[in-house]
């Protein structure tokens, strides 16, 4: 019997999988359905959880129809009303209906099911079909053991061969040479990316792409497509344009992408999805393209590893990237040359006493001692002239020389001000 429920979808979610579980197909119609469909057999009426609207439509449609309304709010009402409809009338003879159907019913109607996928899905993998199909089965017969049959109707309509299992089936490629870390051998140039990524992880990281790709080839060639738009025009949002593909609904758990926190991941992924079609993925798009993905930054490094797992070469430098990374190595290695700006005071050398620094620093301090007891000399002579009215200065301008004594202080690297008192 098709039910039709006029309540709150929140306030029905109990009494939709209990009259499920009771035979019947349960639909729930929301509170203020605007038509109740023509299949349904039996319309439910829960006062205390619809609007004025909703009670209007369900009592129109059953004085339309002529068939049942079950007016109820509690599930114990509901089932005595149902039952009350299902009774059949004295005198009867009922007809006795197996409820398990046969395997031979089940596979008859997952070949039908089969047929129909095919028809309208020709481009899908048979792996969709089959996981569709597992589906169906499960919600029109979910007390039956029949889910093996799948395989074989697929086989038998198609010539399809299930997948192997995870055991069978995780074959790993040959890495490109050995583990690039220090303990390997004095031969094997060191790579500073072991020190994060080991193999295992690696192996981890190769599991989940190998396990995405082999969802749906409709999903991979349109990430692909996207990443590739991407790559010629970085200012594009990654984000939003996989996210108004359905294909690339698998790729988003609600709101959030699925390589989320995963660079490793992700650059698995996009690199095996580069080495299918024989292209060479370039190095900098992936930061760039998993930044707009999942608003965060990446390791430099991940190319790299991910090429040797694969035994790969590692993605080429962008031109200007390769252009920036030389200059900024010429500037650090000019700087290293250049030579290193003497000191104000004498250094201790190689090979020197402290006695001798001292001894330095001593003939420093006693030669700008020397300067400033003469400059205070010039002082007292110019404020002697300045008192007496006279100068012995070839100049007839009596501060003549305090401009001297300013010029030589200035030479000297004193800076500040100069003050002179006169008694």
């Amino acid at each position: 019997m098709k039910i039709g429920i006029v309540s709150s979808s929140e306030h029905c979610k109990a009494h939709v999988p209990a009259l499920q579980r009771d035979g019947h197909q349960v639909r729930c119609l929301g509170a203020a359905p605007d038509a109740i469909p023509t299949t349904t057999d039996v319309v439910v009426l829960r006062c205390s959880s619809c609007s004025h609207r909703g009670d209007a439509v369900a009592r129109a449609w059953a004085r339309d129809t002529g068939k049942p309304l079950v007016v109820e709010n509690g599930l114990t009402g509901i089932r005595r009303e149902l039952a009350t409809l299902l009774k059949p009338p004295k005198g009867t003879i009922l007809t006795v209906i197996p409820t398990n159907p046969s395997m031979s019913m089940i596979r008859e109607k997952v070949c039908e099911w089969a047929l129909s996928l095919r028809e309208t899905r020709p481009t899908d993998p048979m792996a969709d079909l089959e996981f569709q199909l597992r589906s169906t089965l499960k919600r029109e017969y979910p007390h039956s053991t029949a889910g093996s049959l799948v395989p074989g109707v697929l086989t038998e309509l198609f010539l399809y061969s299930a997948p192997l299992t995870m055991e069978d089936q995780m074959t790993y490629p040959t890495p490109r040479g050995p583990f690039p870390n220090s303990k390997t051998s004095d031969d094997v140039p060191y790579e500073p990316w072991t020190k994060v990524y080991s193999e295992e992880k690696l192996r981890v990281a190769y599991d989940d792409a190998t396990s995405l790709m082999a969802g749906s080839t409709a999903m991979n060639d349109a990430f692909m497509g996207m990443y590739l738009q991407c790559e010629k025009d970085p200012s594009l949002d990654m984000r939003s344009g996989l996210k108004a593909k359905s294909a690339c609904k698998p790729l988003f758990n609600g709101k959030e992408s699925i390589f989320k926190s995963k660079p490793l991941f992700y650059c698995m992924y996009v690199s095996l999805l580069f080495q299918a079609t024989d292209q060479t993925p370039k190095k900098r798009p992936f930061y760039t393209t998993y930044h707009s993905l999942t608003g965060r930054g990446s390791d430099t490094r991940l190319p790299k590893a991910v090429a040797w797992f694969l035994g790969l070469e590692t993605p080429p430098t962008a031109p200007a990237v390769a252009k920036a990374i030389g200059s900024r190595k010429a500037n650090k290695e000019s700087v290293k040359a250049s030579p290193e700006p003497r000191p104000a005071l004498v250094a201790l050398g190689k090979g020197a006493t402290p006695d001798s620094r001292f001894a330095a620093l001593e003939r420093e301090v006693k030669g700008q001692g020397d300067a400033i007891l003469e400059v205070l000399t010039e002082m007292e002579e110019l404020k002697g002239v300045v008192q007496n009215g006279r100068s012995t200065a070839p100049s007839t301008d009596p501060f003549a020389a305090l401009d001297g004594i300013k010029a030589r202080l200035r030479v000297m690297g004193f800076k500040g001000t100069l003050t002179l008192t006169i008694e």
